[in-house]
């Protein structure tokens, strides 16, 4: 059942006095007090009318607010969650944001919903799409990770594509949902990998505007091993579905050739498929990979492979150190943005991730395990419209949570985050640290077309309840949209590019 807010709160703007930015205008609302307690943003979109529309979570509350383009809200509604249903991602096309929420009402049983908030509208419905059995503990997608899971909509909007991971005791398989966008039916169903004796890992997915749905991973030789010997143990492999048919193409990779992970740009007669390679393991970075695949003729795919420039390393490490690292690989990066230029240049992010535990003692009571989560440095790679390297930088800094946005306004690259202070050392590196007791601040890190770069601090934050959060923000038709933390004086806060 949805419940309904009938009041429509407008809220004055206020110039933030220690605002400032050479790149923004930025604006902040008056703060209100958050009745639903959301805890977290889930999705935001912007209209091409300027409204923003933000989907949260609270304690069992699906909630949507829309904003106008001066960030007043003029629509508040939320929809009970059961128990056990949560959000597993969310698209958005049109006036349209959709959240797709999976329900367990028993241990083998999943639904899938799908909340839509018409933004013009100001409308909000449920749609059930469909249900699925699943072995005990089984999970129904995969790459639910840092960042994903294998959700898609075709670039004109009419689309959209499910796939699911049915992975079982005795089959290994993948299913994918195609549906129209309009009137949410379902177009197709196909299953797109089915061997029970080779393992496979999907990466990505895209889908064309005729609704033909393209999925990149890779097909393990034996077992689940990444290598034997010294060669990777698996198959890169790109599947074409349609309603039609399924198609598959293998792009096999030298001994040399390791990868962990692969994003999809879907071009209009091809797909550029992004990672990291090494040449030792997967999970580790030599260099940048980038495939080109034809997605008339997906037999036809071009491999380009280049190392690291030298000034990554000096950024991490210092000039004197890079000189011994450079024939080491970096560890622990995930790929999170693969952004293009309008002339077909591809800057990616990656940002360092790991899980380390310490002992907590509680004294004459012995203590615990405390499982620590690391966001540190980010790797920012510049390449030009053939695959070749132009820069890359990297940005020094500590984190125990996700912090960061990546967006261009014009020719410039911004890096969104907060961190403590941004200090110079004696070895020219500037790194990006949180003290025990320090208040933080908002920072943009800017880049330009030739890779260098300046630090700008934007806003300080006077305390936990005060950091608007980048990582959970949105950026579109030259305007970036985030929320602070705090649900007694909830704020938004506009940056607009001038």
């Amino acid at each position: 059942m949805i419940k309904k807010i009938c009041f429509l709160v407008f809220l004055n703007l206020s110039l933030l006095a220690t605002s400032q930015s050479t790149y923004f205008n930025i604006t902040e609302t008056t703060g209100y007090q958050d009745t639903n307690k959301a805890s977290a943003v889930k999705a935001i979109h912007t209209t091409s009318d300027g409204e923003i529309a933000i989907a949260s979570v609270g304690k069992k509350k699906l909630m949507f607010d829309v904003y106008d383009d001066k960030a007043n809200r003029v629509f508040n509604q939320f929809t009970l969650l059961e128990k056990k249903e949560s959000v597993v991602d969310h698209i958005a096309h049109d006036n349209l944001l959709k959240v797709f929420t999976i329900y367990k009402p028993t241990k083998t049983e999943r639904e899938i919903r799908c909340h839509i908030l018409d933004v013009e509208n100001k409308t909000l419905e449920q749609v059930e799409l469909f249900k699925a059995v699943v072995e005990k503990k089984q999970a129904l997608f995969s790459g639910q990770n840092k960042r994903q899971t294998h959700f898609a909509v075709s670039p004109n909007g009419n689309y959209f594509a499910i796939a699911t991971d049915n992975v079982k005791k005795t089959a290994n398989s993948y299913n994918v949902r195609v549906y129209d966008s309009h009137n949410m039916k379902l177009v197709y169903t196909k299953a797109f990998f089915e061997n029970p004796e080779k393992f496979f890992k999907s990466f990505d997915m895209t889908l064309s505007d005729e609704g033909s749905v393209f999925t990149i991973g890779k097909e393990y030789k034996d077992g689940r091993a990444e290598r034997q010997g010294e060669n990777p143990n698996y198959d890169i492999v790109l599947h074409k579905i349609s309603e039609e048919n399924s198609i598959s193409s293998r792009i096999g990779l030298d001994s040399n050739q390791h990868i962990d992970d692969l994003k999809i740009v879907n071009k209009t007669s091809h797909l550029d498929l992004y990672g990291f390679y090494s040449e030792t393991r997967a999970g580790r970075i030599t260099g940048l990979s980038k495939i080109t695949v034809d997605t008339e003729n997906i037999e036809k795919a071009d491999i380009k492979l280049s190392k690291l420039p030298e000034s990554v390393l000096t950024d991490l490490y210092s000039a004197k150190r890079a000189e011994v690292k450079k024939d080491k690989d970096l560890a622990k990066y995930l790929l999170d943005y693969v952004i293009e230029d309008y002339e077909g240049n591809t800057t990616l992010l990656a940002e360092q991730f790991y899980v380390t535990q310490t002992y907590v003692s509680n004294g004459q009571y012995g203590g615990y395990m405390m499982t620590i989560l690391h966001y540190d440095n980010i790797l920012v790679l510049r390449l030009d419209n053939n695959g070749e390297v132009q820069w890359g930088r990297s940005i020094f800094k500590v984190a125990n949570a996700p912090s960061y946005n990546a967006f261009l306004v014009k020719d410039k690259l911004h890096v969104l985050f907060n961190t403590g202070k941004v200090k110079k050392k004696a070895d020219g590196r500037v790194k990006a640290k949180t003290g025990m007791f320090q208040n933080t601040a908002l920072y943009d890190y800017i880049y330009d077309p030739d890779g260098e770069v300046i630090q700008e601090k934007i806003r300080d934050n006077t305390g936990i309840n005060d950091v608007y959060h980048p990582f959970n923000g949105s950026y579109q038709d030259e305007k970036f949209i985030m929320l602070n933390a705090s649900n007694q004086n909830k704020k938004v806060m506009l940056l607009k590019a001038k």
